[in-house]
């Protein structure tokens, strides 16, 4: 959405979410960062992420990042949403891999 070079790191926020299942911990995980760009025109490049449970999970975040600065930021896509065309999440033998499609 933006080069992360071009985005001063100012802010710190912390994010809790929970899902009964893994899939919709990712789709309510992205639709979350998208709504924080949309609403404070915050981006987070930077994010340490865990993950508890075995359903519901819970997804606690401590992200870094910063407001977009018109002047400053260089802009790519601005993603809209997240939505469920072609949305997968499976664990392979390499860890984990997701499909998605973002509406731009």
């Amino acid at each position: 959405m933006v080069d992360p070079a071009t985005l001063s790191i100012t802010v710190e926020q912390a994010v809790t979410i929970e899902a009964q299942k893994l899939d919709l911990l990712l789709y309510d995980w992205l639709s979350e960062l998208i709504y924080l760009k949309d609403r404070d025109r915050h981006i987070f490049p930077v994010a340490q992420v865990s993950i508890a449970g075995v359903g519901p999970f819970r997804l606690e975040a401590a992200l870094q990042g910063g407001a977009i600065d018109p002047e400053r930021t260089a802009l790519g896509a601005d993603a809209k949403a997240v939505t469920f065309h072609q949305f997968a999440l499976e664990q392979t033998a390499d860890g984990w891999r997701a499909r998605l499609v973002i509406d731009i």
